[in-house]
Formats: structure tokens, sequence, C-alpha cells
């Protein structure tokens, strides 16, 4: 009792001092009446540490008026209890260059009482980009950080700590963008920088022509590998005079020769003797030229061929199908009179004459391959200078030659064995007579075509059964051949390939079933026309020769 009593003067003393004291003190007496009504919650801790209410009152008074400071980490006192901290007086700062920070404090939205005023981030509003990519300013990057700036965000954060504030923890990159890249930098994640240029050029060399020149225009390094001498070997070019002088200009480059160019391939309308003379000055290397014409068309004569042969050692393919005004051709220096030409293609020469046909061959005597389509005037005398000068023929064609007969085919006979390929299709002045001689003179003879030639029998058949066991193709449309003929054309050729017996009236299923069981390799089989074969031959040959292509007109077969 005696403790309690001289604790109440205490309590009495103030309460007095509590109603003429300031504001601040009477906010002291309120909080000493909320720590007197948890008094029960805190006796333990009071007891155990022997402080008495007075000077629990009294810390309390003096931390809430500016006096004696209590840590916030002391265990005597609980959380609502904590002193807070001093107010603080606004500080004016310039404003920060890099957050573009407003210079005046601005009052929180909580309603700015008693915390003192803050700086908060002013953000205007963005600027719409410019139009042109070029006017970005480049020139002029973001200045370093300065010490007023650190010492704003160390205010800033300070006072913002704990608040949801978009920027406050995002460091430095978030409020300052990024410099742009600079105009035309490469770039870095194609996957074709990492391919080498040599591998590049292996998928360049399957391009054509026109898709080389599409892929030079893609960057600077494709335009580098897409004229790499070693793609330009083989050149296709249409369209006339005008794309190949541009072309050729751009590979010659300051040699004033194309040394890589090797294959040349001319199409389209407005093809002159200019391109030939422009290949035979830039292209000394030229080995294989096709020029693909049609009357009206293309424009070559003998003053582009002449000409291009001459300045052109290497050239040894030559195609002129439907040149119709190359009538001739030879070399104008008398050294180099004999060409190195191999294969000579005058399909559609109409102007192809018998003395003309003598001077090609007399100055390409080591031709392999001829044909001569179409050419309507040659006849028996110029066939004869083929075998003269062309002793090593293994490929002739006067398909459509109206004028050949027995006799040239006769001469035509006189190549023997070196003699591979012959057709006689439509020349209807050949019989069984010059057929018989090519059979027993051409030993090694592997395609034949004598579609048309209606004097053509079993006896022609039979001749080249006997004489040529290596034949492989063999055309006999409209010919009087039957089923004896085919019976020994299949025992003796078993390796035969293809077989054409369109329109030949006495062909039947029995011959059709000695074909398919004796030639099992049979690819390609043609029986239009043919009444004699019905469904049950059509069977045999799919039985026989599976992977044969079967040609017919009948509708019931399936």
């Amino acid at each position: 009792m005696g403790a309690v009593n001289d604790r109440m003067p205490d309590s009495e003393t103030l309460s007095l001092h509590s109603s003429s004291a300031s504001p601040a003190a009477s906010t002291c007496t309120d909080s000493a009446s909320l720590i007197a009504s948890n008094l029960s919650s805190i006796s333990p801790l009071s007891t155990r540490k022997n402080v008495s209410f007075h000077e629990l009152s009294s810390r309390s008074s003096a931390s809430m008026t500016g006096g004696a400071t209590c840590s916030s980490s002391s265990p005597e006192l609980p959380r609502l209890c904590r002193p807070l901290p001093p107010p603080r007086a606004p500080t004016f700062v310039a404003p920060c260059p890099l957050t573009r920070s407003s210079p005046f404090p601005r009052l929180p939205p909580g309603g700015g009482g008693g915390g003192g005023a803050e700086f908060l981030p002013y953000y205007p509003p963005p600027c719409p980009p410019h139009p042109h990519a070029a006017f970005r300013l480049e020139a002029e990057p973001p200045p370093p950080p300065t010490p007023l700036h650190h010492a704003y965000r160390t205010t800033y954060l300070s006072a913002r700590a704990g608040a949801a504030s978009p920027g406050a923890d995002q460091g430095y990159h978030t409020l300052v963008a990024p410099p742009p890249a600079p105009w035309g930098a490469p770039y870095a994640d194609s996957p074709f920088d990492l391919v080498p240029d040599i591998v590049l050029i292996g998928i360049f060399s399957y391009l054509t022509t026109k898709e080389l020149c599409i892929c030079a225009r893609v960057c600077r390094r494709w335009h580098n590998i897409a004229w790499e001498p070693r793609l330009w070997r083989s050149v296709a070019v249409s369209g006339g005079d005008r794309p190949l002088k541009g072309l050729l200009k751009r590979l010659a480059g300051e040699n004033m020769v194309c040394g890589a160019v090797e294959r040349v391939a001319l199409s389209g309308p407005g093809l002159t003797d200019k391109s030939l003379h422009l290949l035979a000055r830039k292209c000394p290397r030229l080995s294989h030229l096709r020029v693909l014409g049609s009357s009206g068309v293309v424009n070559v004569s003998n003053t582009g061929v002449i000409e291009l042969v001459s300045h052109c050692p290497q050239l040894v393919h030559l195609d002129l199908a439907g040149c119709i005004s190359v009538t001739c051709m030879s070399a104008q220096v008398p050294s180099a009179r004999q060409l190195n030409i191999q294969y000579l293609d005058l399909t559609d020469c109409v102007g192809l004459t018998d003395e003309g046909l003598h001077t090609v061959v007399q100055a390409c005597p080591g031709l392999n391959f001829l044909y001569l389509r179409r050419c309507i005037v040659i006849s028996d005398a110029g066939i004869k200078y083929i075998p003269s000068y062309c002793s090593q023929l293994r490929e002739l064609s006067v398909s459509d030659c109206t004028q050949v007969t027995d006799f040239g085919v006769y001469e035509v006979a006189k190549l023997g064995v070196s003699l591979r390929y012959l057709s006689v299709a439509k020349c209807d002045q050949v019989s069984d007579a010059g057929i018989k001689q090519v059979a027993r003179n051409c030993h090694r003879l592997r395609y034949l075509n004598s579609r048309g030639c209606e004097a053509v029998g079993d006896v022609s058949v039979t001749a080249l059964a006997r004489s040529c066991p290596r034949l492989r193709a063999l055309d006999l449309g409209k010919c009087d051949v039957s089923n004896h003929a085919l019976k020994l054309l299949a025992r003796s050729c078993p390796n035969l390939k293809k077989l054409s017996v369109k329109s030949c009236e006495l062909v039947s299923d029995e011959g059709i079933r000695e074909i398919a069981f004796y030639c099992r390799g049979l690819q390609q089989l043609n029986i239009q026309d043919c009444p004699g074969v019905s469904l049950e031959g059509y069977r045999a040959v799919k039985k026989y020769c599976r992977r044969c292509v079967i040609e017919h007109t009948n509708p019931g077969f399936c």
C-alpha cells in the first residue's frame, strides 16, 4: 500500500501538468492513458525490468515532445509506443536532367499532412517519332550521371521507401532510354553471316543466270559472291543482243575478256549476228553454244557463225536449230580450217544444201553427233560426204529428209561399227534394201527409227535380229511387220527397252506376248492403232513387264 501511495501523487502531478501544458503535452497525456489501459498486458515486462509507471510515462512524453529518444528496437516498448521520425524541412534542388523531375515540391496524394514535402518525378508526354529514321538524335548521347543526380535519387528513394513507385527500384537504365543502334549496322543475327563464302558459292552454283542476277542485289556480300567467275561458266540469256552485251561487259571487267564463260545458251527475239560477234571477242574459251531460234525471231547467218568458229578454237558443241539463214560453216583462217566441233545440230536449217553440207563435214572431221532433221533440200548427193570426212560419226538423223533414198542409206552404212544411232523417220523412199545393208555393216547399232517407212517389213527386222543383238530401241511405226518378225526380234534382242509398233495392222497378241515374255526389261511399248492387240496381249505385258509404260488407244484396257 505504501508503494501505491507513493505513485499516486506522481499521477496527480502528471494530470495537473497536463491541464496547463501545450498540445504536445496533451498528446503525451493521452498516450499515458493508453499505456495505463494496457498496463495489464505489459505488467510482466515492466515488473521484470523494474520500471515504474511514472518513468514509463515520462519516457513516452519526452520522446513525443522532442526530448529524450527511444530506440525503435528497444524491447521495453510495444510497436504502438515507438517514436515517429522528426519532421524534415523540404530541400529544393535543381531539376534532374536525366529524370526530368519537377524542381518544385509536391504533396503526396494522401493529403500532405505530417510527413513534409517530397519530390515526385515528372514525366512529360511522349513526343511523336520523327517520320524519317535518319533524323534520330544519335550525335548527342545522354550525359553521364552527376553527383547531383545521385543526391536526388538518395533523397527521393529514402522519402518514398515502401511506396509503390514504377521507377523507384528499377535502376538507371529504366530512367534513360538506351541510345539506338547506328544506322547501317550489320545484321549480326542473320544466319547467313555464319555460312562461309565457299559454302555460299556451292549453293549459288545451282542457280540460273537470272537468279544469280537477283541474288546480286540483296547485299554487298551476296553481290561479291554472285559475281564470282566460277559461277559464270554457264550462261543463259534471252531477249536479244542487249542483255548479252551488258552481261559480258560486267563479267569482262578491265581485262575485256570473259575467261570463265564456257557454255552459253541464247534465245528470244532480236537475236542477231552481233551476239555471235560479242562471244567471238569476249569468250575465247567458249566450248558449248546453243541458239534456240525460229523463223522471223533469230537472224543469225553464216557471217556470225563463221566468225564464231574462227575465234573460238575450243568450241566442241554447236546447236543452231531453227537458224534458217545458216547454209554453210567453215573457218576463215586457212590454218584453222579443221574445227574441233564434235556435236552439231542443224535441225530446221531449211536453207542447208548439199554443197553447204559438204563444207560443214569437211571443216568438222571430228564430228560424233550430226542432226539434219527437216533439212528438206539435202539429198543422197550430200549424204555421201558424211562417211568420207566423218568416219567416227556415232549418231546421225535425217528424219523428214524426203529426198534421201536407199542409196543414201548405203553410204551411211559405210560408217560401220562406229554408228550407234540412226533415224530415217518419214523418209518414204527408204525400203528393206537400205535397212538390211545397215544391219549387216553396223553390228553395234543401238537405236533405229524407221517410222513412216512403209516399204520396211519383216526382211529388215529379221536382219536386225540376226546382226544387231545390242539393239535397245526400235521404232517400226506404220511399217509392214508381222508377228514372225517380232518373235525373232524378241529372242535375239532380249535387252530391248523401247519398242513401237504403232499402226502395224499385222501385229496381234501372239507377237506382243513373245516380246513381253523374252524382253522382261521392256520399259516403253506403243501399240496405238493396232487392231489385232486385245486385252489378252495387254495383260501379258503387264504380267511379265511390270515397269513397262504402255501407250494405247483402246479404252477397254485397264
